[in-house]
């Protein structure tokens, strides 16, 4: 089972989210993160830029996951402002 605690430290509509997050792996902490993700208007559009710092803790160190993880998330969202 995969756990997902974040705090969220700063919150502009429209604009910016800046939080932190743990992750648990079957009751395992892997990581600890701060993320940002900024919305940037584009000329018909919006841009979407994430910036993230991670410790992977004990030897678990599978970014590419966190990759595929975080653009899905991402693509759900993109998916719920368009509908």
């Amino acid at each position: 089972m995969t756990q997902f605690d974040a705090t969220y430290f700063d919150v502009v509509p429209d604009t910016r989210l800046i939080y932190t997050y743990e992750m648990h792996q079957d009751g395992r902490k892997i990581s600890v993160s701060l993320a940002t993700l900024q919305c940037l208007p584009q000329e018909a559009d919006t841009m979407q830029k994430v910036t993230e710092q991670g410790a992977f803790l004990d030897g678990d160190e599978d970014a590419g996951a966190r990759d595929h993880g975080t653009e899905f998330l991402l693509e759900r969202l993109r998916a719920s402002l368009d509908s």
